[in-house]
């Protein structure tokens, strides 16, 4: 995955820096990336009546908001595509051959000082641009994980799905970040977060159908429940499917135990859902910075039980200050 185009239209416009095929040299201006998941609504192109293709939906990309793996909160995570059928198929499933909508990539914001024009951008990328820099800061110790450390290059070659981008550490002279710079540094963060800004309801519906009147369908999905007393393992269901209540078995096998922490992780999702502070524009000016801080990103679940309590203790902090106020 390269580069994600910046959404059309969007208020704030981040100052990007800019990979092409001769190579500009940057240096990091924050130890390490940001990193936010990013659904694909791909483009549709179908064949007119005068035999030549027409674009009916145009490539465009949205945040994931959803704080749990159901998918809760988050639009593409719980709509169905209106066009999935007119799909290529490498568009239509998974890498397990599974029917997916919207499908979602990591992908990385770094604050970077360009080179070139001596100014503070955004360095916005997948994996493939980050991949040297990945490689490089995980083989360092620990205190040396830092990747201001170091000058970088970074290009790209081949043009459109053939597109390749690759970053090269450079030899580090002497750097230090002023007042200024930092703050600068954080002005882009922020921007190019708020550059993926999820569209409003209108805006998503007339993005995913091509501007077309099509049913859009937005299926509820629940979080998983345990199965049922007296219910055998078969008997429990997909979202959307009634089980068959069978008899219970004569002698059932003990329940599997579920992965270590599990239960804290459920706990902690039911409990982030319920505050109200933390969604809409409070999602971006509080609970997103906080995340960021105690987990590197927006993503926080491969987080241990112990990093969710520090978390959730961090979020209640700042919940007790939010009605403080408002009291």
């Amino acid at each position: 995955m390269g580069l994600i185009p910046d959404k059309q239209g969007s208020k704030l416009g981040s100052t990007y820096f800019e990979v092409t095929d001769i190579q500009k040299n940057f240096r990091p201006l924050h130890k390490d990336a940001t990193s936010v998941w990013v659904h694909s609504i791909p483009a549709v192109t179908t064949v007119g009546l005068d035999g030549q293709p027409h674009q009916i939906r145009s490539y465009a990309t949205e945040m994931c908001v959803s704080t749990s793996r159901s998918g809760v909160g988050c639009r593409p995570c719980t709509t169905k595509d209106p066009l999935w059928d007119k799909l290529d198929q490498k568009s239509k499933t998974n890498r397990k051959g599974l029917r997916h909508d919207f499908g979602k990539k990591m992908v990385h914001l770094l604050p970077v000082l360009n080179l070139t024009t001596g100014k503070a951008e955004l360095l916005k990328g997948g994996n493939q641009l980050y991949e040297g820099m990945t490689v490089w800061l995980t083989s360092q110790p620990e205190a040396g994980q830092d990747l201001r450390r170091c000058e970088w290059g970074a290009w790209k070659t081949g043009k459109n799905m053939q597109t390749k981008y690759t970053t090269t550490r450079m030899d580090a002279t002497p750097f230090t970040i002023t007042p200024e710079l930092e703050a600068e540094a954080k002005s882009v963060l922020e921007r190019g977060i708020a550059d993926m800004t999820p569209m409003t309801a209108e805006a998503f519906a007339a993005a995913i159908t091509g501007g077309e009147d099509l049913p859009v369908e937005t299926p509820a999905l629940p979080a998983p429940a345990p199965a049922p007393q007296g219910l055998t393992a078969s008997n429990t269901a997909a979202p959307g499917h009634t089980p068959v209540q069978h008899a219970p078995a004569p002698a059932p096998a003990a329940p599997p135990v579920p992965p270590a922490g599990s239960d804290v992780l459920t706990g902690f999702s039911a409990w982030l859902q319920a505050q109200s502070e933390f969604s809409g524009a409070g999602m971006f000016d509080h609970l997103i910075p906080i995340l960021q801080k105690h987990t590197g990103g927006v993503n926080y679940h491969a987080c241990t039980p112990e990093q969710l309590t520090t978390l959730k203790a961090a979020l209640s902090a700042k919940l007790d200050e939010l009605r403080a106020k408002k009291a």
